[in-house]
């Protein structure tokens, strides 16, 4: 984040970049949430949408008012990210609430791709530092055994 931030801004924008740390991981709840407004509009439930969406602001302006006086912008990124958590959830448990809701082999299926994507950022911030071929050649060889077909 610091270099992007130096890259794109100079020095005197800096200290942005604890902010941006945190709001990278809105953007996967970002996607999260327009999944699930898109299922909540083709059902035609549209005001499920509206009411997330106004329980959202509310919890938004509510944490943003506890965490800016102390924290500053890096809390009005925590309170992004919060809510936009929370907005999954509470959509995840909608749905689940709805005839459209996952079987539990689902919930297992997306619970060990999660577990896989943690081995692998894990894996890469482990070992970052070795340079980025070693790095690329373990990413390929994962993607090739993900890809490959199941033998017997």
């Amino acid at each position: 984040a610091d270099e992007l931030v130096l890259m794109l801004y100079g020095t005197k924008y800096l200290a942005s970049a604890s902010a941006l740390r945190i709001l990278v991981w809105s953007e996967v709840l970002i996607f999260l949430n327009y999944v699930f407004i898109n299922l909540f509009n083709s059902i035609n439930k549209q005001i499920v949408v509206t009411y997330v969406a106004a329980v959202a602001v509310v919890l938004n302006v509510a944490i943003n008012w506890l965490l800016i006086p102390i924290y500053s912008f890096v809390g009005a990124s925590l309170a992004t990210v919060i809510v936009n958590f929370f907005s999954v959830m509470l959509y995840f448990m909608l749905v689940m609430r709805s005839e459209f809701k996952m079987t539990s082999k689902g919930i297992f299926n997306i619970a060990k791709v999660l577990f896989a994507l943690l081995l692998v950022a894990g894996f890469v911030l482990t070992f970052k530092n070795i340079g980025e071929l070693p790095l690329l050649i373990f990413l390929c060889h994962a993607d090739s055994v993900r890809l490959s077909p199941k033998l017997g």
